[in-house]
């Protein structure tokens, strides 16, 4: 080698006293609740978030074979869901979740009913081509990957 020698040295340059460590270690325990129903808080708004964002998707998609009834049913859990989650009301946004799940499951019964082959007539086999169509393109897309992959093992033997 050189004949030189490096080191390196790490010091703690905070400035800090054991004893304010201590009292910060003590503050983030005292606090470590009221952090752990933030997080849970959070992530109950971001499930509703996207609960409610899904179900106006899902509602597009399949509002005609959805019966009348099931379909108000779900309208009015996700009202009520969209208010508790504005307003976010921890205490009612669960039940609000749980609202929207259960008007769901009662509604896909009505959708694997309906099946693909029910719709609105002729879409209805426009719908079913269109799926066709997107099985190939996907078919063709995988294709390609697979392509990609052999021109990189090629590269790699070069």
């Amino acid at each position: 080698g050189t004949g030189k020698e490096q080191s390196i040295r790490i010091e703690s340059s905070s400035g800090l006293s054991e004893e304010e460590i201590e009292n910060m270690r003590k503050a983030a325990e005292e606090h470590a609740d009221e952090d752990e129903k933030l997080r849970k808080n959070i992530e109950l708004l971001n499930q509703a978030d996207s609960l409610i964002f899904s179900t106006r998707k899902q509602l597009d998609e399949n509002k005609e074979k959805i019966s009348e009834n099931n379909l108000k049913v779900i309208e009015e859990a996700l009202a009520t869901l969209e208010t508790a989650h504005k307003e976010q009301n921890m205490e009612y946004l669960e039940g609000a979740i749980q609202a929207v799940n259960t008007a769901w499951a009662a509604a896909a019964q009505d959708i694997y009913a309906a099946g693909p082959e029910q719709g609105a007539g002729a879409s209805g086999t426009a719908d079913a081509e269109g799926a066709s169509e997107e099985a190939t393109s996907a078919e063709e897309a995988v294709d390609a990957e697979f392509e990609v992959v052999e021109e990189d093992e090629k590269k790699d033997k070069e």
